[in-house]
This record gives structure tokens, C-alpha cells and sequence, in this order.
């Protein structure tokens, strides 16, 4: 038995049946956990490969508990654990239909005894020595469907530079459909993170990037765009290839310049986190502080 096999079948499905998961709901987030832990450690001996990818989640990692696992191993888990199917347990209204529930399956108050044990099995294993042959490879692709997005995280990942120079490719993309899919949600729901699709919002602001009338895409964080890891490369390289700025509290992208926050800030949880975090200053370059003293929030 694999690694990733030993965890799905004796922590993670064993935590969601705790959760009330039916047996086919199990199948359906198990497998698709698997797959993804398959597909990156597939590539873990790939250093930049491996960097690029956990780049991603490495804004949410580094507060994330235990603080004694290295910052690869709570990326990992982030990446291929949180931002899975298992996001569709904390959403209001799952994407996913046989994933969908009267409550929800995971409060908040939860999701960290998931990622926890997910972090602490990861971290007492030899990832170096893993040899994986995953049934489909989810990540691999990426580099070639959103060179740029790519790009841009490929130095991010495997630089500790505060501020760099880019130079993007400028390849042509795999394109995103930018009709909306859904109506915004209300405030007191908890939106799909999973979901391929755009709402009205994301797909009109994605739409003025595209006609120049927009020039930052502003978001509390890369989970606050979304939590689908193709989503997040598609809408990041559609913003640098039309010549706009991708702009967090925490990275600033755009298509001849990278910055990040040095110490990054805890990825905003609720609303109301927002303001105070654009407003503050501490780490930041001199550009990507101007660049958030722009907007309004």
C-alpha cells in the first residue's frame, strides 16, 4: 500500500464517515484527494516543479498547525488536501451534486482536526523516497495550459526575493469561458471555493481586464479567488496575458513584476478583514504599497 493509499484509507475517509459522509460520498472525495496528493508527489523530487506548485498555498500554510512540519509539507496539504472536494463539505451549496447536504458537512471549527492529521501523517513520512504513478495527473498539465500564471508562480516559488523581475512568456493559454455561470451569492452563504465556473462578478471583471478597462484584479487572497487549482492559473494568466496586475494584501503580479509581503499576513477568513489588511504596510515594497493604497475597500 502507497503512502497516499495508507492515508485515505485509514485517516481521511475514516474522518469523513465521522462526518456522515455516505459510502459514495467517501468514494467520490477520497478519490479525488487521491489523485491530487498522487499527481504532486509524482513531481516531488522535481524541486522547481514542486515549489511552483505549492506556491499556491503557501500564504494559507504558514499559519497553519503543526508549525513544526516544514512549510513544503502545509503547502502540500493545502494544496492537494484543502483545495480539493473537501472544500465542498464547508460550502453552503456544493458544486459537486452528491456532495450536497441540508448542513454542511464541515464547519469551520473542524477543518483544521482534517488538515492537522493530514500534516502530521505527511510529515512523518519519506516523501523523498515516493514513488508514484499517478492514475491521472492533475498538476502536470498546468504548466502548459497557463504558461504564464505559470511563470509568474515559478519565480514566486522558487525565490525568496521580495521583489522580481518577470518576464512572461506571453504564450497563448488554454481560454476561459468568461460567461457567467451563476449569480453572485448572498452574504450568509458559504460559496462553492470548488467551483469551475464564474459568478457574475469574477466573469465581469475578467471580461474588463480583457477590454483594458480594468487594471487591477483585486482579492483578499489566492483562496479568495478560488480554491480550484486550474481556476486559479486560468484567471491569473488571463489577467498578466491582458497586461493587468493580479493584487492581494499579500503578492502583487503583474506581467514585468512580482512582489510579496515579507512577513505574509494570515489570508483573511471573514469580510471584515479586509480593510485592515490592505491598509497595512508592514513588509511590503514600495510598489505593492502603492498599489493597495489605490483601492478602496
Amino acid at each position: 500500500m502507497t503512502v497516499v493509499e495508507s492515508y485515505s484509507q485509514f485517516i481521511l475517509v475514516p474522518q469523513l464517515q465521522s462526518l456522515g459522509l455516505k459510502k459514495r460520498q467517501r468514494e467520490i472525495v477520497a478519490e479525488d484527494v487521491t489523485q491530487r496528493l498522487e499527481s504532486l508527489l509524482s513531481h516531488w523530487n522535481d524541486e522547481p516543479f514542486r515549489r511552483t506548485v505549492l506556491a499556491i498555498g503557501t500564504e494559507e500554510a504558514s499559519f497553519w498547525e503543526p508549525s513544526s512540519a516544514s512549510i513544503d509539507i502545509r503547502s502540500l496539504v493545502v494544496v492537494a488536501v484543502r483545495n480539493s472536494l473537501v472544500t465542498e463539505l464547508n460550502a453552503t451549496r456544493a458544486y459537486t451534486k452528491e456532495l450536497r447536504s441540508p448542513e454542511e458537512f464541515l464547519p469551520d471549527e473542524k477543518m483544521p482536526w482534517i488538515t492537522g492529521e493530514a500534516i502530521k501523517y505527511f510529515q512523518a513520512a519519506n516523501l523523498d523516497t515516493v514513488q508514484v504513478q499517478p492514475k491521472r495527473d492533475m498538476f502536470g498539465s498546468l504548466t502548459r495550459r497557463f504558461p504564464n500564471a505559470w511563470h509568474a508562480l515559478s519565480l514566486l516559488g522558487n525565490s525568496s526575493d521580495r521583489e522580481i523581475a518577470c518576464k512572461l512568456p506571453m504564450t497563448e493559454a488554454e481560454p476561459i469561458d468568461l460567461s457567467a455561470r451563476y449569480a453572485t451569492v448572498r452574504h450568509n452563504e458559504i460559496e462553492s471555493g470548488f467551483d469551475p465556473g464564474l459568478n457574475d462578478f469574477l466573469a465581469e471583471a475578467l471580461r474588463k481586464v480583457a477590454s483594458k478597462e480594468l487594471d487591477l484584479f483585486i482579492s483578499s487572497s489566492f483562496k479568495g479567488i478560488t480554491r480550484n487549482p486550474e481556476k486559479l492559473l486560468s484567471i491569473i494568466d488571463h489577467v498578466l496575458r491582458f497586461g493587468g496586475t493580479v493584487l492581494t494584501p499579500n503578492y502583487l503580479l503583474s506581467p514585468v513584476y512580482l512582489a510579496r509581503r515579507e512577513p505574509l499576513l494570515r489570508p483573511a477568513h471573514f469580510g471584515s478583514e479586509i480593510a485592515a489588511q490592505v491598509a497595512n504596510t508592514e513588509g511590503l515594497s514600495q510598489r505593492h504599497r502603492e498599489a493597495l493604497a489605490s483601492i478602496e475597500v
